[in-house]
């Protein structure tokens, strides 16, 4: 239909965010500029699939599990998702709630501020211990990074040689 739906998070002294947040309500028009990035769900579907987010790359792995599940989760996913602190995650109701309805969905947090507090979470940064307990399959699956570059750099370092395949995106827009 024509629209579609942002994620907006704050930040201390942003004037865009901070005005999204405080002042923009449901059907409010908003200028945007093209899309960038040209990370998509692999085609065919013919492999398990390992998502790796962290901070705000959980956005285009969102909507990607979105797509997944709209297609009746054709393939087995895992979600790991990293942020310093709970309050930082996005979508964690919605993401927990997609994993107790999809057997096929595997889904951890990770946070690297905060304690962890709940069965489906963790401490600490990415891993290869991690990876290893999460994904003990990861040569069988394509794997779908997103968050900043460092944490890129670790994922591939991590996980590029091993996976059926290996796609990264910064989610960051490009400079101009």
């Amino acid at each position: 239909d024509g629209r579609i739906a942002i994620t907006v998070k704050r930040v201390a002294g942003g004037k865009l965010s901070q005005h999204l947040c405080d002042h923009a309500t449901v059907g409010t028009w908003l200028d945007i500029g093209p899309a960038f990035g040209g990370m998509t769900l692999p085609a065919p579907l013919d492999a398990p699939l390992l998502f790796l987010a962290a901070g705000s790359g959980i956005t285009p792995l969102m909507s990607m599990t979105r797509a997944l599940v709209a297609r009746g989760m054709p393939v087995a996913l895992t979600l790991l998702y990293w942020a310093r602190r709970r309050d930082e995650l996005c979508f964690v109701e919605e993401l927990r709630e997609l994993a107790r309805e999809h057997a096929g969905f595997k889904l951890r947090f990770f946070l690297t501020g905060d304690a962890a507090s709940s069965n489906d979470e963790g401490e600490g940064r990415i891993d290869a211990e991690k990876l290893a307990l999460h994904a003990p399959d990861i040569a069988q699956r394509r794997v779908l990074a997103c968050g900043p570059g460092e944490f890129l750099e670790a994922t591939r370092a991590l996980a590029a040689s091993q996976a059926l395949g290996f796609e990264s995106e910064a989610f960051t827009p490009p400079r101009i």
